[in-house]
Formats: C-alpha cells, structure tokens, sequence
C-alpha cells in the first residue's frame, strides 16, 4: 500500500494495491504462570483470580506479540494491625478466606481476651492486613486524669494552651511497671494520631499513691493544628523490653 502524493488529508488512509495483510497472533511459545487454555477460552488458572484478558498487538513487521493481563495470585493476608494489641505471634500468615485467633497481648496494661480475625476470600494484596470480625483487646491502664485542654491562641490553625495530666493507673492501682512515658499529640474524630508527636514526657522517678491530677504539666505555644485534628491525646508509651510500645 501507499500514500498519494500530494496527499493534504491527515485523517485518509493508505491506498492498497492489493488486498490488506491479514495479521495474527502466532500460538505463544510459553503460557505464563496464572493463565490457562480450555478449548478456545482463556482461564485464570488455580489459586489466581481475576478476569483474563489476552491481546494480539500487532507490529510494523506484521508479526503480532500476545499479551497476557488480568489474572493475580490469590495470597495470604499481611500480619493483623498492631493496633489490635493482639499476640503478634498468632494469625500471622492467613489463608484467603480463613478464620483466626489471636490472643491479647500478655502485659499488665491490656486486659485479657482475643480478637477473631478473617482474611477476605480470593485475597491479592501481600500487605493487606485481616479484618477484626469479633472481640476486642482492652487497654486497662491510662492517665488517672486528663484537664480539658483550653486554646488560649485565637488563630484557627494554631494552638496553645497547658496540657495537665496525672499519672498511669491500671483500675486505680497506682503502680504500673512497663510504661516509659506519656505521648501528647492531636488526633482525629476515631482518636487516630494526625501530624507529629507534639512530646513526650518520661514517667520519672516520683511514684504516686493517689491521683494527682496535675502531676504532669506541658506548655503548648505557636503549635500548627494538623488537618483533620478534632481532639488532644495524652497517650501511654511501654518500656523498650515491653511488648507494646505505643499505646492507642
């Protein structure tokens, strides 16, 4: 085929002087892990799923390239969040579509009790996490009080003001081994950290036989309000040795 000379239209096509080159797919040397033939139809083959589209892409040569797209391998989920303050040994490798349970953590702050966890059937994402489907770890230890937190800055994005707490308990017992410290940061709605860590403040070598409710005093001033910010958290760190180090 060819062009004719003189030719002023972008959009005309080739002149052929026979008919047009019939251009096809050879059959592929090799099939690729995931995809499988049955009779003319293409399949996702065992443990892959997905829809599976097979392309023939043609070249100037007339000799055509088949692709494959569309199938995924079917995974195990990634370890359940820490967040759950489960056994971070348990449920670590699940199975698409499969049930586990986890143990709360062993420490003197989290109450006992599990978490049932369930990896979503036909999973293909190595980092996604499994879904917590029943039961709950419970923190039992936190500051025995925490001052409402009063902005003495009038901008809207920035704050300040004096955050007052008193110490750790667990249940109104005062002495609480394993904890390192106290974190102050903003969070959101669900009480998710947004923004960075504002401070930390170590425990210290005073120990406490009630609740004093300003034991412990930080000074905010020209702080930047994070977006999505909608409350102040005075949070527990554990112990370097200790099994959870940030608690929710």
């Amino acid at each position: 085929g060819g062009c004719a000379a003189g030719n002023t239209d972008p959009f005309r096509s080739l002149t052929w002087y026979s008919a047009p080159p019939q251009c096809t797919c050879p059959s592929p040397a090799s099939i690729p892990v995931g995809y499988k033939k049955v009779g003319l139809e293409w399949q996702c083959d065992v443990g892959y799923i997905g829809t599976p589209n097979v392309l023939c892409l043609g070249s100037p040569t007339c000799s055509g390239d088949t692709t494959f797209e569309g199938c995924a391998l079917i995974v195990p989920c990634a370890p359940p969040e820490r967040s759950y303050l489960t056994n971070q040994s348990h449920c670590q490798s699940m199975p698409d579509g499969s049930v586990c349970n986890a143990s709360c953590v062993d420490t003197f702050c989290v109450a006992a009790g599990q978490v049932q966890f369930r990896c979503p059937q036909n999973n293909t994402d190595t980092t996604r996490p499994p879904e917590a489907v029943a039961g709950q770890c419970r923190v039992a230890c936190e500051p025995c009080s925490v001052d409402d937190f009063v902005d003495t800055d009038s901008r809207p994005d920035i704050a300040a003001g004096v955050v007052r707490f008193g110490p750790v308990h667990r249940l109104g017992e005062m002495v609480v081994p394993g904890i390192e410290g106290y974190r102050i940061y903003f969070a959101d709605a669900c009480s998710e950290q947004v923004g960075e860590l504002l401070q930390f403040v170590p425990v210290g070598e005073r120990t406490f036989d009630c609740c004093l409710a300003d034991a412990f005093e930080v000074k905010l001033k020209d702080v930047p309000v994070p977006l999505g910010a909608a409350q102040l958290v005075v949070a527990l760190r554990g112990a370097a040795s200790a099994e959870i180090r940030e608690f929710p």
